[in-house]
């Protein structure tokens, strides 16, 4: 009760700031951290007392007090959420490159790789050609000729095939997990992500051509992603080499240091068009394959002390969540929702067979630990921006 005292005392002291005085610029950031790290942090206790998972309350504080619903958290407060999300998304992803110990691993890699293809090709087909056959009925495709409309079909199933390392490792890191359905969903979700952004590239590319007749901007599209991977990778690497040898050398104020790297990793990504999530991983990695027992150790120390993080990652996509989006493409959504969900169940169940997993639980649940999708948001972002009209409604929905 006295949680439940405490919540309704800080949500409520929030809407009556934002009500009466306002958010002035320089303080609703602090205002939405502040709200959101408190109160999202008692309604996850709620609902782990449910027995509910504690993001589910994360993402509902976000979702109810967003600026789609409740409004206490408003648009400029859940702008600045999501600026301190990127660096939420770097601690989750260094996390999860200092789980990876790719000589521990190196025998099973192959299969993995091949696991995640298969998802992918299996999700990506099923989903292009059957949004390709229902086109002519889509609010979205309806009016484009049918060589746009198969082109928007594949674009969409890319940023489909794109799974969210980001949300999966969040998750794992939230639960404590261990075992092979964390160790699969983790890699193969980090695999999906890379293989849509090639795939993106790809289709970026014929998308410039079909869409608008420009062969320049195919090839530029082609170059901007090849530079988002390479580069992401390269400047992770590059952070993780300093941080391995402060390490060896120094190895003082680790709590400090790692900060630091995200920091600058937070501060450095978005500039340059990289992705924050590949260039963390890299860095983790760096780490973890060369001082495994270092490694090992700042991984445990960082997954116990995620919780701020946590919050604030899964609070700022719940108040970016919009319900009045939802509603308007309607039906859409929630067949496009049901058909990734069965490809998704059927590319996790052949690529089982393929690579001869037979552990039960991964057949049963790892389709539901790739169901989240929020990694799409850049890729959406990079089609509106190459497709400003059809890309823009894409995005949206």
């Amino acid at each position: 009760m006295r949680r439940l005292a405490a919540l309704t005392i800080t949500v409520g002291l929030a809407a009556v700031i934002v009500a009466r005085v306002g958010t002035p610029a320089g303080s609703s950031a602090a205002l939405a951290l502040g709200v959101a790290l408190i109160a999202a942090s008692i309604v996850g206790w709620l609902c782990e007392f449910v027995r509910l998972p504690r993001v589910t309350g994360y993402l509902a504080f976000g979702l109810l007090c967003g600026p789609s619903l409740a409004n206490i958290i408003t648009d400029p407060m859940a702008r600045d959420l999501r600026t301190g999300s990127s660096f939420a998304v770097v601690v989750i992803a260094v996390i999860a490159g200092l789980r990876l110990n790719l000589r521990r691993r190196g025998p099973t890699l192959a299969s993995t790789v091949l696991f995640a293809g298969t998802i992918s090709v299996i999700v990506w087909v099923g989903i292009a050609a059957s949004l390709s056959i229902v086109s002519v009925w889509i609010p979205l495709t309806s009016g484009l000729p049918f060589d746009e409309r198969a082109v928007a079909a594949a674009l969409t199933a890319t940023l489909l095939v794109a799974a969210s390392p980001a949300v999966t490792v969040a998750i794992i890191a939230e639960s404590r997990a261990r075992g092979p359905l964390a160790d699969r969903s983790m890699e193969i979700a980090v695999l999906m992500q890379v293989v849509s952004l090639v795939l993106l590239a790809g289709w970026q590319a014929i998308a410039a051509f079909v869409f608008e007749g420009s062969a320049f901007r195919s090839a530029d599209a082609l170059v901007g992603v090849a530079w988002t991977i390479l580069g992401s990778v390269a400047f992770g690497t590059a952070m993780g080499a300093l941080l391995t040898l402060y390490l060896r050398y120094v190895g003082r104020e680790l709590t400090i240091v790692l900060l630091t790297l995200c920091a600058i990793l937070t501060a450095f990504t978005a500039p340059f068009g990289l992705e924050p999530f590949l260039a963390g991983l890299a860095a983790g990695l760096v780490v973890q394959n060369v001082l495994p027992e270092v490694g090992t150790v700042l991984h445990d120390a960082m997954e116990h002390a995620a919780m701020p993080v946590l919050v604030l990652f899964f609070a700022a996509l719940g108040a970016s969540m919009h319900v009045e989006a939802v509603a308007t493409i309607g039906i859409f959504a929630v067949g496009l929702t049901a058909l990734f969900a069965g490809f998704l169940r059927v590319g996790v169940s052949v690529g089982a067979r393929v690579t001869g997993d037979t552990t039960p639980v991964v057949r049963a649940l790892l389709w539901r630990a790739l169901l989240p999708t929020a990694g799409t948001t850049v890729g959406g972002a990079a089609v509106a921006i190459a497709l400003p009209d059809w890309g823009s409604r894409l995005q949206a929905a």
